[in-house]
Formats: C-alpha cells, structure tokens, sequence
C-alpha cells in the first residue's frame, strides 16, 4: 500500500531529519489505518452482504429462487452478478420503503414507547427491518400486533432502536411478560418477539410499560 511504500522510504532516507521522519511516519501510521478501515473492497463485501440479506425477502416462500441463489453461489458467483438476487433486492427494498409506511401509519400512540395496530397490510418478510427502522427515527422502543387470520393469538413485535442504551433488555421483558399472559416470547437485548392470546394486548402494553418505566397513568387503548 502508499502506506507502506512511505515507510520504507523513510527507512531507505538517512538524510531526512528525524522531525520530515517522524511526520512522515505520522502519515503512513495514518494511511495504514485507512488502509484497514476503508477498502473498497471492505465497500464492495458491503453491498454482496446486502444483496445478500436482502434478496430473498422479496417472497419469503419462493423456493425456486431460493435453489438458483444456492447453486449461483456454489459455483462461485457473487451476489451482485446473479440478475435475479439484484432483481428481488430492488423489489425487497421498494417493499420495505411501503412497510415502513404502513408501520408509520399504524402508530396510534407514543410515549416513551410507539404502540402501533395490526396493519391490515402483509408485510412478510419486512416487519421486523421496518419496525426497527421506525424505531431509530423516533429514538423509542417501537412495540407492534399483528394478529394472523384463523389463530387465537396476537405476535407481538418490539425493536429498540440502534442508540438505545439503557439496561432494558427486551428479548428477557418479553419472555417474561408473554409467559405471565400464558403464552411465549424472547429475542435479543434490542429486538424480540411473542405470542400473546387475542384481546390481551392492552394488559401486555401495560406491563411493558411498567417494566420500561413509564407511567400507566392513561391506556393507549383507550383515547
């Protein structure tokens, strides 16, 4: 790299005073760094991780697509160079621009947590990447129901967003709280999941709120 090259060329230049040295040093010592942190090969893993991630949210159930992705892979191509991975992440991504909106559409209160309906839109694939974007525009706890037809439950959906920083860790709140209304939950430290059955939702933001430390002075069921 530069970097190194100027090392060397100092090393290489007994003439060069110690302070042009000790500068130059400076500079590579820097450069290296850079050289580490931002490659644009680091930049181009970036994106083939994406595509990656992304793609097959397009329809959760294709299984066809699922097999090419597969095979592609295996005979060494990236994601990026497999048109039907950057079809479906393009359409994955239009996909979760409109979940987005749906979830924002859905918040029908907000304290120190967003509490959002049942939106009467699928969003397969994009609930809880939506959720979680939602969650870091506000900086709060975002907490969604989304109940599937013929069950008797409400999933129950909660993301932090990235700079939350308190102790709370939802994936233990929801294990417990979910287990306490008779069904089950839990998740990571920012981002959970449960079961809860129908018609306990208000009793289940009420415990949650408790638990995050907010007053329940006033149910968000009842405005």
């Amino acid at each position: 790299s530069a970097s190194q090259l100027a090392s060397k060329w100092v090393e290489s230049r007994r003439q060069v005073s110690e302070a042009v040295a000790r500068r130059i040093r400076r500079l590579a010592t820097l450069g290296g760094i850079a050289d580490r942190c931002v490659s644009s090969r680091s930049r181009k893993m970036r994106r083939e991780a994406l595509i990656l991630d992304e793609c097959w949210r397009a329809d959760p159930f294709d299984n066809s697509f699922r097999r090419l992705l597969v095979q592609s892979l295996k005979e060494g191509r990236l994601p990026s160079e497999i048109p039907e991975a950057v079809d479906n992440y393009e359409k994955a991504m239009r996909l979760r621009e409109r979940a987005v909106e749906v979830i924002e559409s859905s918040i029908f209160y907000e304290g120190s947590l967003l509490v959002l309906t049942s939106p009467r839109v699928r969003l397969r694939g994009h609930v809880g990447p939506a959720l979680s974007e939602v969650a870091n525009r506000r900086g709060k706890i975002a907490v969604g129901f989304f109940c599937p037809a013929n069950v008797d439950y409400t999933i129950v959906c909660a993301r932090a967003p990235d700079r939350h920083r308190s102790p709370i860790h939802l994936g233990k709140i929801l294990a417990e709280i979910c287990a306490k209304l008779g069904r089950s939950g839990g998740g990571h430290k920012s981002a959970a999941a449960g079961r809860i059955p129908l018609g306990m939702e208000e009793r289940f933001v009420s415990l949650l709120k408790s638990r995050v430390g907010e007053p329940s002075r006033q149910s968000p069921f009842r405005r």
